[in-house]
């Protein structure tokens, strides 16, 4: 059973992210680090209409979604997160169509940065993935921290 704030979390992620609740991505469960999400099927997301392939864009915006919605969790309170590194490996094209689906879990939290793992596919097989991807988050993004000054200064 999902904590309370995982509940909130995953209630919540459309109206803290306008650019992902604007293409209608949806957090299908999200629970100890651990996020799914859907990206519903539009044809404005075709990247390629006369072969009906789904620009990659569409994969890595779900995918840094679902990531940050998973790193949210695994540090089970409100923090001020940033990406840091992200990177994609595509496997197969996402076609026309169909929703995609995202997996992302987290792997590994330092004091300083989350790792996290995952994939995207379309239709009912996790393991024939369109993409797979690893990610690197910075905590405390926006906090106020002093800046080193250079010797002799």
């Amino acid at each position: 059973m999902p904590h309370s704030a995982d509940r909130a979390l995953a209630e919540g992620f459309a109206r803290a992210i306008p650019h992902s609740a604007a293409i209608g991505q949806e957090v299908l469960s999200v629970c100890d680090g651990e996020a799914r999400m859907r990206q519903p099927y539009r044809v404005e997301l075709l990247g390629d209409a006369e072969r009906g392939l789904i620009h990659t864009a569409v994969q890595i915006t779900l995918v840094d979604s679902a990531f940050g919605v998973a790193v949210f969790s695994a540090l089970g309170a409100q923090e001020s997160i940033a990406t840091l590194d992200l990177r994609v490996d595509y496997h197969r094209p996402a076609v026309a169509g169909a929703d995609l689906f995202a997996l992302a879990q987290v792997e590994r939290v330092t004091r300083q940065v989350v790792f996290v793992s995952g994939r995207v596919w379309q239709g009912e097989d996790p393991d024939k993935a369109t993409a797979v991807a690893r990610a690197s988050f910075m905590r405390a993004a926006n906090a106020q921290r002093p800046v080193a000054r250079e010797a002799g200064e």
